[in-house]
């Protein structure tokens, strides 16, 4: 069935990350070819995607979760869901 079928997804490069990342908290976006991913820490790295570290952000208050990353469709700010807030830059 057509409706069925998997998404398939090329791989462009591999790395070695230093925290595991959540599987809900991470957002690709493709206007910048960037990779925002939330970690098991609670903090936020954004990666082009040669690998290279663009910004690294940690919660300003102890107890906050990364639930969810979203880019905006020009890619210029992004949103990150916590279980208290919501922070947007742009």
């Amino acid at each position: 069935m057509a409706g069925d079928r998997a998404t398939e997804l090329t791989q462009l490069a591999e790395m070695t990350l230093s925290r595991p990342v959540k599987p809900s908290a991470f957002a690709y976006c493709p206007t910048l070819d960037l990779l925002a991913l939330g970690t098991q820490g609670e903090k936020v790295d954004v990666y082009r995607l040669n690998g290279q570290r663009v910004l690294a952000a940690t919660a300003r208050n102890p107890g906050v979760q990364v639930k969810n990353i979203q880019w905006k469709s020009n890619g210029a700010a992004r949103r990150v869901r916590t279980g208290h807030w919501v922070n947007s830059s742009g």
